[in-house]
């Protein structure tokens, strides 16, 4: 009866570390230039295609695609430590 994803109780502390993990998620998002923002806004958050996204940017279809990889590698390296 039920996902055990929606059957499990989040603990205060899993909610706290979710919490810190997401304004430190906002906060390096902050720090990336201008351009790089773009990129994860419209890829992430408008959900767009590449191809959509280099109409608006003016960027190659494979540079989007370069940067992108690039941005999250280096998110995802910075969120461990």
């Amino acid at each position: 009866t039920g996902d055990s994803a929606d059957a499990r109780e989040e603990t205060p502390d899993a909610l706290a570390q979710q919490m810190e993990t997401l304004a430190t998620l906002r906060n390096m998002l902050e720090e990336l230039d201008q351009t790089d923002q773009q990129l994860v806004r419209l890829k992430y958050f408008e959900n767009l295609k590449y191809r959509e996204i280099s109409e608006r940017t003016e960027l190659s279809v494979g540079n989007v695609g370069y940067r992108l990889h690039h941005i999250l590698k280096e998110l995802a390296v910075r969120l461990r430590r």
